[in-house]
């Protein structure tokens, strides 16, 4: 996953995409444009969900280990959602994301592009570096390789969020496929 910080503004579909899936998961009130993040993938736009289907919103459960059809044969789970500080200290959420390939063919993992949206306006949460190495340096979590049929890669990825804020909606988007929302309360 390439990261992008810098917002765009939200297509017409995937606004509305969005905006149901904040509301169906209970949330106050539907995003604000200006907060959509770039792509975390590959630098394009990712494409527009039609997230006001309840098959492509999932609620996370009280364990925090949720899983859901990305793509037909492709398992996305949710796992170890916990708040954690980040490299820097700053507050931020953690957790897996683990992806199952029964697809019959590899599937490059690379394009996925993860996004999480936190607080009753659905304010973009930007990636967190969650660790540095002994010369100080990290990078952001993404999935660096194809994953072979039969088998599953985690990733851990982390997000700054506001410790007050227990309301989070994680969005993953398989390159070129529409991106599935797991939706929740996260203890503050």
């Amino acid at each position: 996953m390439k990261d992008s910080s810098s917002p765009r503004p939200l297509g017409p579909l995937r606004a509305v995409a969005l905006a149901a899936a904040v509301l169906v998961a209970g949330a106050c009130s539907p995003p604000a444009p200006q907060d959509e993040p770039g792509p975390a993938a590959s630098g394009e736009p990712a494409s527009s969900a039609d997230a006001g289907e309840s098959s492509r919103v999932t609620s996370l459960n009280a364990d925090f280990t949720t899983q859901a059809q990305l793509v037909e044969g492709l398992t996305a789970a949710v796992r170890n959602v916990e708040r954690t500080p980040d490299s820097r200290g700053a507050p931020s959420l953690a957790f897996d994301l683990t992806l199952t390939n029964a697809t019959g063919q590899p599937f490059d993992a690379t394009g996925v592009a993860v996004f999480v949206f936190h607080g009753p306006d659905s304010k973009e949460a930007l990636p967190a570096i969650l660790e540095v190495d002994e010369s100080g340096n990290g990078t952001l979590a993404h999935f660096d390789a194809p994953i072979p049929d039969g088998q599953e890669a985690t990733v851990t990825y982390g997000f700054g969020v506001y410790p007050d804020h227990e309301q989070v909606l994680i969005e993953i988007v398989p390159e070129g496929s529409e991106g599935l929302y797991f939706s929740g309360t996260v203890p503050t």
